[in-house]
C-alpha cells in the first residue's frame, strides 16, 4: 500500500464523489488539501493551508462539470469571527482549476455549475439579511442577478 494523503471526515458536507472516483484529503505533512481521483491514482488540484490563518475547513461539492471546493480559514486573534474564504473550481471539460478569493464573504453556497463553467451561486446583499441568486463567471468575476432580494430557507449539499 501507499499512502498518498489523510481522508478528511466531515458529517456537513460529502468528501467523496457519488461515483467514489474523487475525495478530499489532507496531505500527510498537512500543508494542503486535495482532490484525489482515486481511477487516474493522482491529486486534481492542491489547496493550500495558510499557516497565518487557523481551523482551516474545506467544503466540496461534485457536479456533473466539475468539482467546487471551498476553504475558510479563520483569521487569528478575532477569536473566528473574521474568516478567509478561497475558491477552487475544476472544470472536467478543459481540465483546469479556477481559484479566487471571497474578499467581501458574499458567496453563501453555489448549488449549481453550468457547462460553460459558470456558476449559480447566492450572494449576499450588503445587509445579510436576504441574498442574489446570480450566475457568477469566476474567470471575470462578472454577476448576472437571476433572483433578487430573496430569503434563502435552506440550502442543500
Amino acid at each position: 500500500a501507499r499512502l498518498v494523503g489523510i481522508y478528511v471526515e466531515d458529517d456537513l458536507a460529502s468528501t467523496v464523489s457519488p461515483n467514489g472516483q474523487f475525495i478530499l484529503m489532507k496531505s500527510t505533512d498537512k500543508t494542503s488539501f486535495f482532490i484525489y481521483d482515486a481511477v487516474a491514482d493522482r491529486p486534481l488540484f492542491d489547496m493550500p493551508i495558510n499557516p497565518d490563518l487557523e481551523d482551516s475547513l474545506v467544503t466540496v461539492r461534485f457536479f456533473d462539470n466539475g468539482i467546487l471546493a471551498s476553504l475558510s480559514a479563520a483569521v487569528p486573534g478575532t477569536k473566528h469571527s473574521v474568516y478567509q474564504n478561497f475558491y477552487y473550481l475544476y472544470d472536467f471539460k478543459t481540465s483546469t482549476v479556477l481559484v479566487w478569493e471571497d474578499v467581501n464573504a458574499e458567496i453563501n453556497g453555489c448549488p449549481d455549475l453550468l457547462e460553460d463553467g459558470t456558476l449559480v451561486c447566492w450572494f449576499f446583499r450588503t445587509d445579510t439579511t436576504n441574498s442574489d441568486l446570480v450566475r457568477y463567471d469566476p474567470a471575470t468575476g462578472t454577476k448576472t442577478i437571476l433572483l433578487e432580494n430573496a430569503m434563502i430557507l435552506e440550502i442543500n449539499p
